[in-house]
């Protein structure tokens, strides 16, 4: 079966199998299938969220509330193509210099940019194509690159390199066809042979020196590589544990509720295997939540604090009915739009909603007010309730994602308080500085 969500930038399909193949490690992402006014849709603006009207008639059609009206999909008649798109390599760049696809392709150590660009055929949906990379030599695994075309290695040691591009069919898996091409970076002189004899003749000659000029150059190289390769899994380690964190643990309820309750419904328990129903509801709607906010996020080079305002907004606006007797007030006074980098954007985002899921499940507030404004060239987020209040101490310990937050703060070098007293409620405050940029 398929789960479908309406969203603000179209409809969603995924595969439900597709959590059960991630929990047995046989995949290590959700695929989906967006559609689009490409694919016929009247429009794109849906509504989303817990509160979009959305139901399924007897005749087995999904009914989606649009800007432009009711839009009614039969699941039946979607066409699923399981058409392989056969990737493609278009060009191969050295220091902007073209180099045949042909031919052998030996690179000197004097060449440091390497550019290698791909595409492939899609005629009908062209922007839905995406890919995944691998260079045989640098990466063990693939890496996915979304819509990017191209490819960028600066500074590879000698050695034998195989690029590896494929790209993911409508239907939202991964063909097994790739197109590769391989290149050999030649080894510096001083790698040769004839310089090694000579080097050996030298070492005899005069003696320590020449050792040290050699091991010299190999730590720099090796610095060089090493700061490279940290920065690549340092991003692909944040992106990973995002998903893991916030998608992957409701998805893993998931399975575990259904699987509960399939154990009450072969028992003839319906009463226990409906209630177990009824809680999966959140779980579920809560995981496509974050599913939607990590790729809007994760998908942008920066993001425009007025774009992450109204986002936000969105999402407090979705949440308000899960807020039984609390009043929810927002208050933003920022008015100089300026950049934000993907990962401030995600840990920011994700430290308000805990802290709004803390006041929510844990203090029984019932005000809970969210501040956001500008102190100088710093940008300062609080979030305070009137609830229970807590002991630190104790709450760290229990967790409650106390130490989430302050982990996500560290990580995009901003500075994280914590104020509770008993009986009066929490603050949690930050600050950070953002890159202050005017819109023209």
């Amino acid at each position: 079966g398929n789960i479908w969500a309406s969203s603000e930038i179209g409809i969603f399909r995924i595969d439900i199998e597709d959590f059960s193949r991630l929990r047995r490690g046989e995949i290590d992402r959700i695929n989906y299938v967006q559609y689009t006014s490409e694919d016929g849709l009247p429009t794109e603006i849906l509504e989303s969220g817990t509160n979009a009207p959305l139901s399924r008639i007897h005749t087995g059609e999904i009914l989606f509330a649009s800007s432009q009206g009711t839009i009614v999909l039969n699941p039946e008649e979607v066409s699923i193509s399981t058409e392989s798109f056969f990737p493609y390599i278009n060009e191969f760049i050295v220091d902007e210099q073209k180099l045949s696809l042909v031919s052998s392709r030996e690179l000197t150590p004097k060449d440091k940019k390497i550019e290698i660009s791909f595409s492939a055929l899609n005629i009908k949906s062209p922007k839905k194509t995406k890919f995944r990379i691998r260079l045989e030599g640098i990466d063990d695994e693939w890496i996915y690159v979304g819509e990017r075309t191209s490819a960028f290695y600066d500074y590879l040691p000698d050695g034998k390199y195989s690029f590896h591009v494929s790209a993911i069919g409508p239907d939202g898996q991964w063909s097994d066809k790739t197109a590769s091409i391989s290149f050999t970076v030649l080894p510096p002189f001083y790698k040769t042979w004839w310089f090694m004899s000579l080097g050996l003749l030298g070492f005899i000659a005069i003696g320590a020196g020449g050792v040290q000029i050699k091991s010299n150059i190999k730590v720099r190289k090796l610095n060089r590589e090493f700061a490279y390769q940290q920065k690549f899994h340092e991003e692909k380690e944040r992106i990973s544990r995002d998903l893991h964190d916030n998608v992957g643990s409701q998805i893993t309820n998931l399975i575990t509720g259904i699987e509960i309750s399939n154990i009450h419904i072969e028992k003839g328990q319906q009463q226990e295997a409906g209630m177990v129903l009824k809680n999966l509801d959140e779980d579920a709607r809560n995981a496509m939540t974050d599913l939607r906010e990590t790729i809007w996020l994760l998908d942008k080079e920066e993001v425009y604090f007025w774009d992450f305002e109204k986002h936000l907004r969105s999402y407090i606006r979705r949440q308000k009915k899960y807020f039984l007797g609390a009043n929810v007030l927002i208050e933003i006074n920022v008015e100089t739009n300026f950049i934000l980098a993907p990962s401030q954007s995600l840990n920011l985002m994700r430290i308000i909603q805990e802290a709004l899921n803390n006041a929510r499940k844990y203090a029984e507030a019932n005000r809970i007010e969210i501040s956001i404004y500008m102190e100088g060239t710093s940008l300062n987020v609080t979030v305070a309730d009137n609830g229970k209040g807590m002991h630190l101490d104790q709450e760290l310990e229990k967790g409650n994602g106390l130490k989430n937050m302050e982990f996500r703060s560290k990580e995009i070098d901003a500075d994280f308080k914590i104020d509770s007293k008993i009986e009066k409620g929490t603050t949690i405050s930050l600050k950070l500085q953002p890159k202050l940029e005017n819109l023209p």
